[in-house]
Order: structure tokens, then C-alpha cells, then sequence
């Protein structure tokens, strides 16, 4: 039992950060609107779909290069719960990546409160 909860301690930590990066997409995009840089692009005739869609590839781009970064940091570091075998491997990865884009619109649905 003690091992399996220092792997549950230490899976919390590593999701931990990972909390933060939706959060940092969501302050740009408010910042836009505080400098009404997005009403000046739309009264210039961008589509409101371009905007949200750019917006999103690019943020998600920056986000699978954090993943990219942490799973490197896992095998220099060789961690077997994350990276012991290909199941590992392949959910560590899905669950990375799937995490990224339902937070990243998640946050997006939520930057109208702020």
C-alpha cells in the first residue's frame, strides 16, 4: 500500500503544473480584449471562427511541445510508472494530450468571466 501511494502522490505532482498552462492560454486572450485587439481584427473582417480556431492550433501547438518536453524529461529520468512499457507509454501520452485539449477549450469556454 505504501507503494502505491507514493505513485498516486507523485502522479498528483506531476498533473499539478499541468493546470497552469490553460490558465496562462486564457490570460492572453483576455489581454486581447482588454487592448480590443480582437474587436479591432473582427471590424477588419476577421471570422469569429478563424479567431477562436487560430487561437486554439496555436495554443495547443505550444502545449504538445510541453508534453514533448515531459515525456523527454521521463525517459532521461526513466520513470517506470509512466514510461515502464508501450500500454504505459501510449496512455501517458493519450491521457497528456487528451487532457490538453479539453482544458485548453474548457478554459476558452470560461474566459467570457473574466
Amino acid at each position: 500500500y505504501v507503494n502505491a501511494g507514493v505513485i498516486l502522490l507523485g502522479t498528483i505532482i506531476v498533473l499539478i503544473p499541468f493546470t497552469l498552462i490553460p490558465a496562462n492560454f486564457v490570460a492572453f486572450i483576455v489581454k486581447e480584449r482588454q487592448v480590443m485587439s480582437k474587436h479591432l481584427q473582427m471590424v477588419s473582417g476577421l471570422n469569429s471562427a478563424v479567431y477562436w480556431l487560430t487561437n486554439y492550433v496555436c495554443d495547443l501547438f505550444i502545449y504538445f511541445i510541453t508534453v514533448a518536453c515531459v515525456l523527454g524529461a521521463f525517459f532521461a529520468m526513466d520513470k517506470k510508472i509512466f514510461i515502464g512499457d508501450w500500454e504505459s507509454i501510449a496512455g501517458t501520452t493519450l491521457l497528456f494530450f487528451g487532457y490538453g485539449q479539453a482544458a485548453t477549450a474548457m478554459a476558452y469556454s470560461m474566459n467570457f468571466f473574466f
